[in-house]
Formats: C-alpha cells, sequence, structure tokens
C-alpha cells in the first residue's frame, strides 16, 4: 500500500520534470519560429537576440501552458 502511494509520488515527479522541459523546447521553437518571422534582418547576431528575448518572455506563458 505504501509502495503504490510512492510510486504515484515518483511518477508525479517525473511527469512535472518532463512537462518543464517539454515547455522549455516549445518556448525554443516558439522563439526561433518568431524571431526569423518579426525580423528579418540582415545580420543573424540581431536575429539570435530577438529569439532570446522571445524565449525569456514566453517561457513562463509555455511553463503554464504545459
Amino acid at each position: 500500500m505504501k509502495t503504490d502511494r510512492i510510486e504515484r509520488v515518483v511518477r508525479l515527479s517525473r511527469n512535472r520534470l518532463v512537462c518543464t522541459v517539454a515547455a522549455c523546447l516549445m518556448a525554443y521553437v516558439v522563439a526561433c519560429l518568431l524571431g526569423r518571422d518579426i525580423a528579418p534582418a540582415p545580420d543573424e547576431a540581431d536575429l539570435i537576440h530577438i529569439g532570446q528575448m522571445i524565449a525569456v518572455f514566453c517561457l513562463p506563458v509555455m511553463i503554464m501552458v504545459a
């Protein structure tokens, strides 16, 4: 009985970790796609900086969605 409860807690913790990682990856992908669509900058460094700003902004939202 007690081992079932422990297994459920471990599984829940593992699922939370997986969801957090998935949310971070989704935020990164969204940032890359938005950065390429929003700012067709001639300089690749500017595009990377814009994508990173979008990723930082979207990360809490993506974590809450996941």
